[in-house]
């Protein structure tokens, strides 16, 4: 996923208890772009991988200490990798720069992303109910909060694309 998938699950998990969302379709989607940005990662680091550049190279020799852990448990290093932030698109593009073929490599990371995909997806589901529950006493004030970040905006666009914020600031 281009945008963060962990943020997306949890989002698309509350969305569907709260009934504004499809989950079969939810899953599903987060789960095609999981997919794509793999097979990308991927990609990436079979391009990487006979680059001659000194950066690519000290990349690789940075990440070296990570290849032990890809060969004799490639499972259980994906599917902890795709919980750590950041962690994991490195980690995708390392495993075809060690040379894993993209056959041994999909059978892995799919059975991951299934799981991670799930997983999130029930934390989302199960925490937006005590959150409904809550909020429901104050959902009408929710216009009147979108209303104050209208104008909020309004206000902060005009002082500041106008240069009338520093006229303000040097009078103050």
């Amino acid at each position: 996923m281009l945008i963060d998938g962990n943020i997306t699950l949890l989002v698309v998990g509350f969305l569907s208890a709260g009934g504004g969302l499809n989950p079969l379709y939810g899953i599903l989607s987060c789960i095609g772009g999981g997919f794509i940005e793999q097979l990308i990662w991927f990609w990436v680091g079979a391009r990487i991988k006979n680059s001659k550049s000194t950066a690519t190279s000290w990349v690789i020799k940075a990440t070296n200490h990570f290849d032990r852990h890809f060969r004799h448990s490639p499972l259980f290093t994906l599917f902890v990798s795709k919980f750590i932030y950041g962690l994991h698109r490195g980690s995708l593009a390392r495993v075809a720069v060690i040379g894993i073929s993209l056959s041994d490599f999909l059978k892995q990371s799919v059975i991951v992303l299934v799981a991670w995909a799930i997983i999130l997806f029930i934390v989302g589901y199960s925490v937006s109910t005590p959150v409904f529950y809550l909020l429901q006493n104050y959902v009408h004030l929710l216009g009147y909060v979108l209303l104050g970040l209208i104008v909020l905006i309004v206000l902060l666009e005009r002082f500041v694309l106008s240069g009338k914020l520093k006229e303000l600031w040097k009078k103050i």
